[in-house]
């Protein structure tokens, strides 16, 4: 068909009908390719921010950490002796001596364990005179040993009567020297050995002129040297010359208790007879000068304990729930005071509060005054034992406990030790990095 004007104008005019229509129609948004506006991204940055701003605080902290509990200072260290109703349990952030000295006498010397105790969480603690301050003796950590129970445990660390020095055990072997160590001043006096062996410590005389313990010839370092039953020498050490002096023909066994008078006798506990089917147990005196003057057999179920301020020695009779409390004549042994019972099944001799009423460290019970004409007993203080651990107090100074006042304090532990600043150090740089690396992330996308 041929093309005529009137059918190219029709032509034309739908054209620009369908252009119009085209251009007209409104535009339609294709979700699947153009997202709508959504939220801004400000709340995902606030835990990563928080985390950094903790982690600032924490670093700020640690010159507090450092700078310890508040804790009574070094100008305290005359104050009134105070006995603590409660011992504290346990803390791994006890500041240790060599750390943070004690700047005071010491009250007392506990030895702290975990249940199933290795090295690092069996600790040996002393606590000064104002109650409150307690510190790691890490010298005595460092010489510890493996017991006959296959546990580790502390060295001895033995106060003076006067709780200002402390002297450290090495019942290893190959030992050089005996430490002592100051409280007060933070100083460190050696003396030296004749020859490397292993050595127990027993007692300061009345004085703190001399030190009693237990020898063993032995220059290998294992583990406790002392648990045999053959029976050990006993030596004394002069501290003002540092002159040590085995006393001949004395042999006794360590784990007994060997005291001093407050005239300064010497009473061992020894064993005649020793390996026949009947031993007997004696004590027996020795003398200042070194001369053994008396011997009084000990009745059988009974332990020497220490002596009276009278001079007269205390047994501790019995086995069971209840330990008697007997004062006996030296001569033969007979009674001076009836055995008093006290709760517990077994007890030590810690001190005097007056010439009748003496200080005791009864098994799971505590530190106890027993009044010996009365019979009474009244619970001073107590050891907080806390979560799978154990508290119990090797040594007192004999004349703080005499006086002090018991008061209810709370521990002061001192400035935390250098491993957990350092721990704490390490996680909050990790925590910090972490959190610049969520920050960075979230802005670049």
């Amino acid at each position: 068909m041929s093309e005529t004007p009137s059918t190219r104008a029709a032509l034309e005019h739908r054209v620009r009908a369908a252009i119009r229509v085209i251009a007209e129609e409104p535009s339609v948004v294709r979700r699947g390719f153009v997202p709508a506006p959504g939220p801004r991204r400000r709340p995902r940055l606030l835990a990563p921010v928080a985390v950094a701003v903790a982690v600032i605080a924490a670093v700020a902290l640690v010159p507090v950490l450092r700078g310890g509990d508040g804790a009574a200072g070094p100008a305290a260290a005359d104050a009134a002796p105070v006995l603590p109703q409660e011992f504290g349990a346990m803390s791994l952030l006890t500041a240790s001596l060599s750390e943070a000295p004690l700047g005071r006498p010491g009250i007392a010397v506990l030895r702290q364990r975990v249940i199933g105790s290795f090295f690092g969480l069996a600790q040996a603690v002393v606590v000064g005179s104002d109650g409150r301050t307690y510190r790691r003796i890490d010298l005595a950590e460092e010489r510890g040993a493996t017991e006959a129970d296959g546990e580790w445990s502390p060295a001895e660390a033995l106060l003076s009567p006067d709780g200002r020095r402390v002297a450290i055990g090495d019942r290893r072997g190959g030992a050089t020297e005996i430490p002592v160590l100051d409280l007060v001043t933070g100083q460190r006096r050696d003396y030296p050995l004749p020859a490397p062996l292993a050595y127990d410590l027993q007692a300061w005389s009345p004085d703190g002129r001399r030190l009693a313990l237990a020898l063993q010839d032995t220059a290998e370092r294992v583990a406790d040297r002392f648990q045999g039953s053959d029976g050990y020498p006993l030596a004394l050490l002069d501290l003002d010359t540092g002159v040590l002096t085995t006393v001949p023909d004395i042999v006794f066994d360590p784990l007994d208790s060997v005291r001093f008078s407050a005239t300064g006798r010497l009473g061992v506990p020894t064993v005649q007879d020793r390996g026949s089917s009947a031993p007997t147990s004696w004590l027996t005196v020795v003398e200042p000068t070194g001369a053994v003057t008396a011997t009084m057999r000990i009745p059988e179920n009974s332990i020497f304990g220490g002596w009276t301020p009278a001079g007269d020695p205390i047994l501790f009779s019995g086995t069971g729930e209840a330990v008697g409390v007997h004062v006996v004549r030296l001569a033969d042994g007979g009674d001076v005071q009836p055995p008093v019972p006290i709760p517990g099944e077994r007890a030590w001799l810690l001190g005097w509060r007056s010439p009748t009423v003496l200080l005791a460290r009864i098994e799971d019970v505590g530190i106890a005054a027993v009044d010996l004409p009365s019979g009474s007993v009244d619970v001073l203080s107590t050891f907080d034992s806390g979560l799978l651990t154990h508290s119990t107090g090797a040594s007192v100074a004999e004349r703080l406990v005499a006086v002090a006042a018991v008061e209810p304090v709370s521990p002061a532990r001192g400035p935390w030790p250098t491993w957990m600043i350092a721990a704490l150090a390490g996680l909050a740089l990790a925590v910090g990095a972490l959190a610049v690396r969520r920050v960075v992330r979230l802005r670049g996308r």
